[in-house]
């Protein structure tokens, strides 16, 4: 984990080192925003909710850590947390989000989800 968005929680919780987890989430929601490439805001809100809303701490971070690198292309696929629902997931949402998508990335999604041999399978 070492993106902005884990940058952003160390320097948050730097801050607020006595603060509960729980506590943390709207800032964290803030800067997952920020890290993400500029996608349509409820496509950001669908991921909040899926890597993050029932996150109860620090190693909760990890998943939404390798979503924001995936997203912005830094991502080493084989070595990430994520699992077969989470990539699926992910396929479905940038499916979803597709036209207000650049092509690009929507490609790039797909070539990785193809890859995993996950193009068919059902959430």
């Amino acid at each position: 984990m070492s993106n902005e968005f884990v940058k952003q929680y160390k320097a948050l919780r730097k801050k607020n080192p006595q603060e509960e987890f729980e506590n943390l989430k709207e800032p964290l929601k803030e800067s997952l925003e920020r890290a993400l490439p500029p996608f349509p805001e409820a496509m950001v809100q669908e991921f909040w909710q899926y890597f993050m809303e029932d996150a109860e701490k620090e190693e909760d971070l990890e998943k939404a850590a390798d979503l924001v690198d995936f997203c912005n292309d830094s991502l080493e696929v084989q070595r990430s947390v994520l699992e077969e629902g989470d990539w699926l997931f992910i396929r479905d949402t940038v499916n979803l989000f597709a036209m207000d998508l650049e092509l690009e990335f929507v490609t790039y999604v797909m070539q990785v989800i193809l890859a995993k041999g996950l193009i068919r399978k059902k959430l």
